[in-house]
């Protein structure tokens, strides 16, 4: 690095830390979409055994946050799914599982989008970081401006 700047450096610095930031943001989006595809797995498992169930049968409901109710079966033909704010409709179970497995893959190419972000702001990271050294070195000696 030839002329390098005290400002050169504090730009580096600053983009530095912007890297860091953008990697905390993403890694609690990770941690988001992680548990939202626990929960659809959660939901696809009872939905897969759903269908072999009889009215009155009992089952255990998860209702998020590791915790489970049990309940009765009463309507073996039809489960209400959530489409929208507040808004759900009764459809057959096979339907559901479809639907649930739908959004499980989406989140799941998310998930890995998401890594595959995290991982390349990562090596510019690195990379930065690595000329952040040799500007250190470079001015090493020189006067302050």
């Amino acid at each position: 690095m030839s002329g390098v700047t005290e400002d050169d450096v504090r730009q580096m610095v600053a983009l530095l830390e912007r890297y860091r930031a953008q990697v905390e943001m993403l890694t609690e989006q990770l941690g988001m979409l992680q548990n939202t595809e626990v929960e659809l797995g959660a939901a696809s498992e009872l939905l897969s055994r759903y269908s072999g169930m009889r009215e009155g049968d009992e089952l255990i409901v998860p209702v998020g946050g590791g915790v489970y109710v049990p309940a009765n079966l009463t309507t073996p033909r039809s489960v209400l799914v959530a489409i929208g704010s507040d808004v759900t409709i009764s459809m057959p179970p096979t339907e559901a599982a479809s639907r649930v497995q739908s959004r499980r893959d989406r989140v799941r190419e998310m998930i890995q989008q998401t890594r595959a972000t995290m991982e390349q702001i990562g090596q510019s990271a690195e990379s930065l970081s690595a000329q952040l050294e040799s500007a250190y070195a470079e001015l090493e000696g020189k006067p302050i401006r």
